[in-house]
């Protein structure tokens, strides 16, 4: 049986102590927040508070970074490296409390949406840094990006290596 970490508990505590006792609009956001979390996954606060049964939960996934992404959630949120992996439905599962389960979801779906914003930055950063792209006259327009996504590629393109096909064949010869 896996049990919900202190931090866990206390954090929920904290959403629906806030909900409960808060003052005007923090009150109201927390409640709605618990709220949309209740319904999202058809629990009530009851089943939310007194549940520290597991059960095994499936989560699915689409993709190999996908599934790389559910993998480190499901380690973070319940500190146990007992996973299965169902290949023919693409999920992977873990014993898991309902808390955890609308954790693990929460989680995933967050990241998953970081990490393909994130991905977008690295990639203009690494064609930049490779110069793979063609040559724009002056009259065409790009994307045009904001000042913080623009340092944000600069950053990236600083950690990362040149490389030219010509260099590779170069050293291959």
């Amino acid at each position: 049986m896996i049990i919900i970490s202190k931090n866990k508990k206390e954090l929920l505590s904290k959403i629906k102590n806030l909900a409960d006792f808060g003052e005007g609009n923090e009150s109201e956001s927390a409640q709605q927040f618990l709220d949309r979390l209740l319904k999202k996954y058809e629990i009530t606060e009851d089943e939310l508070e007194s549940s520290d049964e597991t059960c095994i939960e499936f989560f699915k996934y689409s993709t190999e970074l996908e599934y790389r992404i559910l993998m480190q959630v499901i380690y973070k949120v319940i500190e146990s490296k007992e996973i299965y992996k169902e290949k023919r439905r693409k999920a992977l599962g873990a014993y898991c409390t309902i808390v955890q389960e609308i954790e693990i979801k929460e989680n995933y779906d967050f990241y998953k949406k970081v990490i393909k914003d994130d991905f977008e930055i690295f990639f203009s950063a690494f064609c930049q840094k490779n110069k793979i792209f063609p040559e724009i006259k002056s009259e065409e327009s790009s994307k045009s990006l904001s000042l913080e996504e623009i340092l944000r590629i600069k950053s990236m393109m600083k950690g990362m290596s040149e490389e030219s096909l010509i260099k590779s064949i170069e050293m291959k010869g």
